[in-house]
């Protein structure tokens, strides 16, 4: 197939493009908010006038694409990749251009939290990157509500006469007044390193019972400034597992080997040609879906990507969910005749194995060698092996295993987030006559949530702005 054909049939989505000239040799990395209509730019008559682009488009020999949820995304990725890679014809951000990251300074008694765009070996932590800096300093006056470290950079062995603003607004627990000590506080920094480092679940899970608890005593106000909080959470939540879920591209040669190097230490009777990868993404049950990437050769190949919203579990169980993608994946290949992996990767450890092992038994599925890959430690759990295999983080075929389950992980969240997406832009209220938009925000706004709605007292709706007796009595009647 053209190069031009094959652009055509790109999705209409934002994403990364890369194009490689002959021998794999990667020479521009680009982004767009439509890859089907940047791509056919490059193909339209006339359209290329620069020699720049007319010189690369006579040396471009393939074309990729990695997918993401939004542009801004895009612009991340774009910037790693081409950082990474330094292709040819990427002028920009091949200089030092940096976007921001979150810095927490671990290696201090009393570690300080702030934005810089410069990355040291100095033993603290960083997250990120963002895509602008603006959002990012709103996020953590929001973090530093349920994570109040100080930002400051004064000596806190010397105390002050007078506390900071922050220390006044609940946004610092004051070292510098003394008011709290070293081992605390480092308790306090290691949670914020936990939550940004994958432990959000259980933060959400508490703001939200702090939030029920504002409405059962109908303080509706500051149930509303909690879940403003948890959203914000959430698209902290959403962002950070996004950037770091992208696979970074496979060297020339590497994947070959890293191949090679399954099969010795599996046992295999060849060299897996076929990787499936299944993950399982959800926060709080809310919104359940899975997804399964296809690796061919060692490479994605994105024609055989599934994604599945979850129908028949209801409730919060990683494992019955898993078994339910793992059926309805395996059923849909059977019944078109398609070719079955050489190799199946799970995402969990020995208790998701076992599952996956039963729900191939069920269905007589037999001679499909199954991998979990344990998140701690980076444990593999083989069906054909009894203890679990720990392989050097040097090693080509962990790195291939990681790379499979980090992009199961992103083609999940992205599928994830659009669901999310779609159901918060959509609402129950959107049926009831004489609610319009700013009415159903407005609403919102003052309750929290739907539920909420549902269970307010008549009186206390028509203490929202535009919300009369007769409007009010329409709202209960509908709900």
């Amino acid at each position: 197939m053209k190069l031009e054909e094959k652009a055509k049939n790109f999705p209409d989505s934002s994403g990364v493009y890369i194009m490689r000239r002959r021998g794999g040799e990667i020479i521009y990395i680009g982004k767009a908010l439509s890859l089907r209509r940047r791509l056919a730019y490059y193909f339209k008559a006339g359209q290329i006038r620069s020699p720049r682009l007319k010189s690369l488009m006579s040396q471009v020999e393939t074309i990729e694409y990695l997918l993401t949820p939004s542009e801004e995304e895009a612009l991340i990725l774009e910037c790693d990749l081409i950082k990474q890679h330094h292709p040819r014809y990427n002028i920009s951000l091949r200089d030092d251009k940096k976007y921001p990251f979150l810095k927490i300074t671990v290696n201090e008694d009393y570690p300080r939290l702030f934005i810089t765009r410069t990355i040291k070996k100095d033993g603290a932590r960083y997250f990120g990157p963002y895509p602008q800096v603006l959002p990012l300093r709103r996020t953590i006056r929001l973090i530093k509500k349920v994570f109040p470290i100080r930002s400051c950079r004064g000596d806190v062995t010397r105390v002050k006469r007078r506390p900071c603003l922050y220390f006044q607004i609940n946004e610092c627990l004051g070292p510098c007044q003394g008011k709290v000590d070293k081992d605390k506080y480092g308790q306090v920094v290691r949670q914020f390193c936990r939550f940004l480092a994958g432990g959000q679940d259980e933060i959400i899970k508490r703001l939200g019972e702090e939030m029920e608890g504002f409405s059962r005593k109908r303080q509706y106000e500051k149930a509303a400034k909690i879940r403003d909080r948890i959203k914000t959470l959430q698209k902290v939540i959403l962002m950070t597992e996004i950037i770091a879920g992208y696979p970074p591209l496979p060297k020339k040669g590497e994947t070959r080997q890293a191949l090679e190097e399954l099969k010795n230490i599996l046992g295999l009777k060849a060299v897996p040609d076929v990787i499936q990868c299944l993950d399982v993404s959800n926060i709080q049950g809310e919104e359940a879906v899975g997804a399964v990437v296809s690796f061919q050769k060692g490479c994605p190949d994105k024609d055989n990507y599934r994604r599945f919203k979850i129908r028949i579990v209801k409730r919060i169980d990683d494992y019955a969910m898993l078994e339910e993608v793992l059926s309805r994946h395996f059923q849909n290949l059977i019944e078109a005749k398609s070719k079955l992996p050489d190799l199946l990767v799970i995402d969990g450890g020995r208790g998701h194995l076992n599952r996956a092992l039963n729900v191939l038994g069920k269905l007589k599925v037999k001679n499909i060698p199954v991998l979990a890959l344990a998140k701690k430690f980076e444990c593999l759990y083989f069906s054909r092996i009894d203890k679990p295999l720990r392989l050097p983080f040097s090693s080509s075929g962990l790195s291939l295993i990681q790379r499979l389950r980090d992009e199961a992980h992103r083609f999940a969240h992205a599928y994830f987030s659009k669901l999310r997406k779609r159901k918060l832009s959509a609402s129950v209220l959107d049926d009831v006559p004489g609610i319009g938009p700013q009415k159903k925000r407005n609403l919102l706004r003052f309750f929290g949530s739907i539920e909420m709605i549902r269970k307010a007292p008549f009186q206390d709706l028509k203490r929202v702005k535009g919300i009369n007796e007769y409007l009010a009595g329409r709202v209960k009647e509908s709900l």
